[in-house]
């Protein structure tokens, strides 16, 4: 699993979002849009926790969305509150 395949795959499951960067590392997610409002904002230091909270809030948000039945395809886990993916420590 890649952060930008699982981007993709949201995007193409129609479900509106956006990430952006904001300096010293505060990464900000929004779940929604400019047009219809955001359900969910929330910022985070690392762009793996920023994701993870993205696809835990679509479960709670849209659990019988197309994203999440595929998601469930490819995991064989009950994935609320599950890390999907890793944070990468970058040598200082």
């Amino acid at each position: 699993m890649s952060l930008v395949n699982e981007l993709k795959r949201i995007g193409r499951s129609e479900i509106n979002f956006s990430i952006s960067y904001f300096f010293d590392d505060c990464w900000q997610i929004r779940l929604g849009d400019d047009l219809n409002g955001f359900t969910h904002e929330s910022s985070y230091n690392s762009i793996e926790r920023a994701v993870n909270k993205l696809i835990q809030e679509i479960i709670k948000q849209f659990p019988k969305s197309d994203y999440i039945k595929e998601l469930h395809k490819r995991s064989d886990s009950i994935f609320h509150g599950l890390d999907f993916f890793k944070e990468v420590k970058e040598d200082e």
